[in-house]
């Protein structure tokens, strides 16, 4: 085995055809529709003062949203609070396993954000995103 300029494995050798790798969960690809299946669905978490939502279609669409919401006493009296949001939509793809992985959202602008999810052990459809948690609430919104 050898690596190319890019840093993917080459194997000489081998005639081609489809081989069975055993040992530990072997990451699919991108375009894997198997995996996309399985993750998708809508995911629903919740952080300190702000509220994540997360809408994975099988199709490769999604839509996410964020909105945190701040308030408090002022020193002389009186009391404040201020509500802020962001959300995206576009397109994603998934590489990885159903355990922990990398999803590659594109917006309709183009722009290219990469995800990474990991498994949260014993609680059965929570993962972290980028470090936020979020538990899969029901089947994915599709139009």
């Amino acid at each position: 085995m050898q690596s190319d300029f890019f840093g993917r494995y080459m194997f000489t050798g081998l005639h081609p055809g489809v081989y069975l790798l055993k040992g530990k969960a072997v990451a699919t690809g991108p375009t894997d529709p198997e995996l996309m299946k399985r993750l998708a669905g809508y995911y629903w978490g919740y952080s300190g003062s702000t509220e994540s939502k997360m809408n994975l279609c099988p199709d490769g669409s999604y839509w996410d949203t964020s909105e945190s919401s701040y308030s408090g006493t002022l020193s002389g009296g009186g009391s404040f609070g201020t509500v802020g949001g962001s959300g995206g939509k576009g397109r994603w793809t998934v590489q990885g396993t159903l355990q922990a992985g990398t999803i590659t959202v594109t917006d309709p602008n183009g722009r290219v954000r990469e995800v990474r999810y990991q498994a949260k052990p014993g609680d059965a459809g929570t993962y972290s995103f980028n470090g936020t948690v979020m538990a899969r609430a029901g089947d994915a919104s599709c139009d």
